[in-house]
């Protein structure tokens, strides 16, 4: 096979291997036929890896001990213990040691508080290329988070999903003897998402040595969760920072009862560069529909003069029927939107609607979409020129995340009266 192979330019086994960099099955046969193809195989095969339980885990290590080279090609890495097997909690973060080149990390469903403490010691060498870190599930003692943060010296996007952690201290304070000697005071992060996470991990980040430089924020909580301490720490955020936001997401998911949310939560008065408003997780059921109206009026009327680069305004609202959504009380939202399209002519609204209900195959989705596009478009005759409608059909939202999940039934039907 490797003199036929030979045959053809190395430019070309790179190019047929390339389109195949998803089918890992194709790819490790590729990788058996001839050497020439061993490096591209092995590129694509390792730069994605998911250790998903323990056993997985120590196979991928004694793989490593076999391939070392493996090690140069990981880019992005998994790894979960949904199980909460202790000795992998103890050494959660051991493998990053031979991982060096990991740029993109998530770490799932960590109790970091049983870590060992050679596992806490090498924290600081275990992230030296992480650019983006994905905290889910896990939960945080003391000093292990912020310490964390401050072992990637390259940070720019932090994601806190579902992060629970106690702290010594009230309020939460950094350790100066995790601060790295001679460290530069300018923030590398400018993408931070928050969703249904500890108070604790905020005000850690607000406190900490002048990290944030937010170009992108996403917030995401239950009612219950919103009281004023949580609203004070969103608006520090909002502060902090200041003229350098361009995307800001809110999402807030519904708990039994009636939402409570001040009509003066957030002020953007501050975020003048701001270009994209995103409003999720908006489950209409019956008379959420008239508080989530209030709801996107008040955040929406915070949008000042000074927001002259705002390009989009979308609300995603999942479903489960149409007369929720006609239940929405479009004519406040309609003047409130029509006002500030008037003085900004490169600003258009998308309300992204998710059908909450999984159908049989014989449900005519197409149909479906038409008639929620007609809803929304006759519920904002003013806004309609500017008006997109984006229906999807996807299953329930995962209560952690506050938007609608991928399902082998979901389609994307786009509508726009332009």
């Amino acid at each position: 096979m490797d003199s036929a192979s030979g045959r053809l330019p190395l430019e070309v086994h790179e190019y047929i291997l390339d389109h195949l960099w998803d089918d890992h099955s194709t790819l490790a046969v590729c990788s058996l036929t001839c050497r020439v193809c061993l490096p591209t195989t092995r590129f694509h095969l390792f730069r994605r890896v998911s250790l998903a339980s323990y056993v997985e885990y120590t196979r991928f290590e004694r793989l490593l001990d076999e391939c070392p080279g493996i090690a140069h090609h990981v880019r992005t890495l998994l790894i979960c213990n949904a199980h909460h097997v202790v000795p992998m909690n103890r050494d959660f973060t051991r493998i990053l040691l031979r991982l060096q080149n990991v740029e993109y990390l998530t770490l799932n469903c960590w109790r970091a508080y049983q870590m060992s403490n050679e596992t806490r010691k090498n924290l600081q060498v275990c992230f030296p290329a992480v650019k983006t870190i994905v905290l889910e599930d896990s939960h945080f003692c003391d000093h292990d988070f912020p310490g964390i943060i401050l072992a990637c010296p390259r940070l720019t996007a932090i994601h806190l999903i579902g992060i629970t952690s106690s702290s010594s201290s009230s309020p939460p304070i950094w350790p100066l003897e995790l601060v790295p000697a001679g460290s530069s005071p300018e923030s590398q992060v400018d993408t931070l998402v928050w969703s249904f996470s500890s108070n604790d991990t905020l005000v850690w980040l607000l406190n900490g040595p002048s990290m944030l430089r937010l170009r992108e924020l996403q917030l995401s909580f239950f009612h219950s969760d919103i009281h004023p301490e949580v609203e004070n720490l969103a608006q520090q955020l909002l502060h902090a920072a200041g003229a350098s936001l361009q995307r800001l997401s809110l999402g807030i998911s519904p708990t039994f009862g009636t939402p409570n949310v001040s009509h003066d939560t957030l002020h953007l008065s501050r975020n003048p560069n701001l270009e994209w408003l995103q409003l999720k997780g908006i489950i209409l059921d019956g008379d959420r529909a008239i508080h989530f109206s209030s709801i996107l009026c008040s955040i929406v009327s915070q949008i000042q003069p000074c927001h002259t680069k705002l390009r989009q305004i979308q609300a995603e609202l999942i479903v489960a029927r149409i007369s929720d959504i006609a239940a929405l009380r479009f004519e406040q939202f309609d003047e409130t939107l029509a006002a500030l399209l008037q003085d900004r002519q490169s600003l258009e609204v998308l309300f992204h609607v998710c059908n909450a209900t999984l159908h049989s195959r014989g449900h005519d989705f197409q149909a479906w979409a038409r008639e929620v596009s007609d809803v929304i478009s006759t519920g904002l005759p003013r806004v309609r020129t500017r008006l997109l409608v984006e229906c999807a059909d996807a299953g329930f939202p995962h209560a952690g995340w506050g938007g609608p999940t991928k399902s082998r039934q979901q389609v994307v039907y786009r509508y726009s009266e332009k």
